[in-house]
């Protein structure tokens, strides 16, 4: 299992990022017809493409690994707060 490791985060890195997707809206065209006249996609400036967030979860679970978020962040903040604190107070004693 642990040799599988690194294609399973690469894979999790990948499913997170954001990609380009056909415009839903003009449908990878670009423009939108109406009446036999060609409108501007307002959705995508005529890109035809549009930015698609990645997937949430994936998100969440690359951000836990890492230790921006959930519950190992917080115990890190609490305790950063409190050398902080405990150093200034040492030096307000030495005042």
């Amino acid at each position: 299992m642990l040799n599988h490791m690194p294609r399973i985060l690469v894979d999790l890195v990948e499913d997170s990022e954001s990609r380009k997707a056909p415009c839903p809206v003009c449908d990878g065209i670009g423009y939108v017809a109406l009446d036999t006249i060609g409108y501007t996609c307002i959705e995508c400036d005529s890109a035809g493409r549009v930015r698609v967030p990645g997937d949430a979860h994936a998100r969440r679970w690359l951000f836990e690994i890492l230790g921006l978020i959930g519950p190992r962040k917080a115990r890190t903040a609490v305790a950063e707060y409190q050398t902080v604190a405990n150093h200034m107070a040492r030096s307000a004693e030495n005042i």
